[in-house]
């Protein structure tokens, strides 16, 4: 059984401590998994703000076209309105 544990640990070169094995392998495990979650986590949050960019930008868009509208439409209520008083004063 103690030859057992000696293959389970390794002398640490820079304090000269025993660590086990497993824990190593699971911190190095643990740590990339952290490292690749959070790059995950940094590809979504990249991809939802450019997203919400372009929805901002799409919406903005829409605003500015229905303003545009909004003054045509205006102009044209304006014209008629004027066309029509002109007709009741040559009346």
């Amino acid at each position: 059984m103690s030859n057992l544990n000696q293959n389970e640990q390794i002398k640490c070169p820079s304090c000269g401590s025993f660590i086990d094995i497993s824990t190593a392998l699971y911190a190095q495990i643990l740590d990339k998994a952290k490292q690749e979650m959070l790059k995950q986590k940094k590809e979504f949050e990249d991809e939802v703000n450019a997203k919400r960019a372009e929805y901002i930008k799409a919406l903005n868009d829409l605003k500015a076209q229905k303003l545009e509208q909004e003054k045509l439409i205006n102009e044209q209520v304006s014209q008629k309105l004027l066309l029509e008083k002109q007709k009741f004063e040559q009346e």
